[in-house]
């Protein structure tokens, strides 16, 4: 299995397509790396370079299609920008239609699984934009499955942030937003980051199914990164024909134990969890 990953590479903070990377290749999936930015930290450190990979985008693109490069699965992370976001789109569009030409007969369309990045909290990250929002809607019809958490969840249904701030929303409206976006070839929303007492996980919205719940125990020190490890670990187990309730299964237990092992550790939030020592687990025999 073959699959093409779009995020940024951060030299600092154990996130994006450095955890993307070492969680994929530990499950059997032969990593593709498109870096949307580099950066010498992760945004949440006191300070980070960052080069922005847009003008390249379009020739790494080109230069993948002439040498003949197909994907069995597609992941996207964070996007620096609608322009960005837009050839992004694209790039999965075309993966797509080019499972419908007749010289493709019996291939299978890329798994699409697309992390929405544009907040977290209740508050957005500073490169969003209306139109990096508007993008991302239109490339989240075109996935598989999209894993927001609850910001993301609302800037994607034009929630207004402010109620995330005054409570936690309940489990109805959670699920009614996330029911928004099973369009297109979107069939599942698995929204991460959703607290139940001293557990924490993610709901799961299909079409016809009643929402279900995935939690583990919750560490009591947040770190950054968790969102990238859950995005990996569902993409590359359902891109392996995992079962789906075993596959979130395994992201909550395996993002829980590596969040209490940094805290043990004491690493810091900027360090991420230690998702290395685990990485046995996601082993398939």
């Amino acid at each position: 299995m073959k699959a093409a990953l779009i995020n940024d590479l951060s030299g600092l903070g154990r996130c994006s397509l450095v955890a993307d990377i070492a969680v994929l290749s530990a499950m059997g999936v032969t990593a593709c790396p498109m870096p949307t930015a580099v950066l010498s930290a992760q945004t949440a450190y006191p300070a980070f370079s960052r080069l922005d990979m847009t003008d390249g985008l379009p020739v790494y693109v080109d230069k993948w299609r002439a040498v003949g490069a197909r994907f069995d699965g597609i992941l996207t992370g964070y996007m620096t920008g609608e322009e960005q976001a837009a050839i992004i789109k694209n790039f999965v569009s075309e993966s797509l239609e080019e499972n419908c030409r007749p010289e493709a007969a019996g291939q299978h369309a890329p798994f699409v699984l697309v992390d929405p990045v544009m907040g977290d909290d209740g508050r957005a990250y500073s490169n969003f934009t209306d139109g990096l929002c508007r993008q991302l809607k239109n490339l989240a019809a075109m996935a598989d499955i999209i894993t927001p958490n609850l910001t993301e969840l609302w800037l994607l249904t034009d929630g207004p942030l402010t109620e995330l701030r005054s409570a936690a929303p309940e489990a109805s409206e959670i699920t009614r937003r996330a029911r928004q976006l099973l369009t297109g070839r979107c069939q599942t929303v698995a929204v991460t980051g959703i607290r139940r007492g001293e557990e924490i996980g993610s709901l799961i919205v299909t079409p016809g199914a009643k929402p279900h719940l995935f939690l583990a125990p919750r560490c009591p020190q947040s770190f950054c990164g968790t969102g990238d490890v859950f995005a990996a670990i569902v993409f590359g187990g359902l891109l392996r024909g995992d079962a789906p309730d075993t596959v979130f299964e395994l992201a909550a237990s395996f993002i829980s134990e590596a969040a209490m092992s940094a805290r043990q550790n004491g690493a810091t939030a900027n360090d991420g969890i230690d998702y290395e020592k685990g990485l046995g687990k996601l082993i398939k025999a």
